[in-house]
């Protein structure tokens, strides 16, 4: 199958890639396919992943994005992994109005196309999120345009999020470089003691 198939490092645009080359040649080692990485990252994994200790971890951890996932294993890797969570989703939230598979495939690209940028955990807690109800609930059948309107929730909780852990990270940087610096008194203490 094409999109389990490994790209050569060589024929990735590092531009588009948030990891490095070094982080690239660990992933490969660490999911030798594209298999392996939509099951370690599949939906058996959603609710481990996505636990509230971990939530901070999905956004600042080094994990691929799906435009990574495309590079170094190929779209229909990337795609696949959008669709496993969405057929569960869709048989979780339909009750007995399911999505075609023609919908969720459509559905998977459009947030493929969206969303590549965002990294796979992510995704997680987006899908998490729908789970949950976070979003609301469809009205019968779930269809795009409530995926779509839920992904725009999402996209505002993780702004909030990011800029709260930006915050967080600067106010640490400001702690650690406040016991850097001395006083003038502790400057004129250290000058008379000579070790200035």
């Amino acid at each position: 199958m094409q999109g389990t198939q490994q790209r050569s490092l060589s024929t990735i645009d590092e531009r588009q890639c948030s990891l490095t080359k070094d982080e690239q040649l660990e992933l490969f080692k660490m999911f030798p396919t594209g298999n392996a990485l939509t099951d370690y990252y599949g939906p058996k994994n959603l609710m481990e992943f996505t636990q509230p200790e971990m939530i901070d971890s999905c956004y600042t951890d080094k994990i691929p994005t799906l435009v990574d996932v495309m590079n170094l294993y190929g779209k229909n890797v990337a795609v696949k992994f959008l669709m496993m969570h969405l057929i569960r989703i869709v048989e979780r939230i339909g009750g007995n109005d399911k999505m075609s598979p023609e919908d969720i495939d459509e559905l998977a690209h459009q947030l493929y196309d969206k969303c590549t940028y965002l990294k796979l955990s992510e995704m997680m807690l987006y899908f998490r999120g729908l789970l949950d109800g976070d979003y609301g609930q469809p009205y019968g059948a779930p269809r795009v345009m409530f995926f779509m309107s839920s992904l725009r929730k999402f996209l505002d909780q993780r702004n909030y999020a990011l800029t709260k852990i930006e915050s967080k990270e600067r106010e640490r940087e400001r702690d650690e470089a406040a016991h850097k610096y001395c006083t003038f008194e502790e400057y004129k203490v250290m000058k008379a003691k000579g070790l200035i």
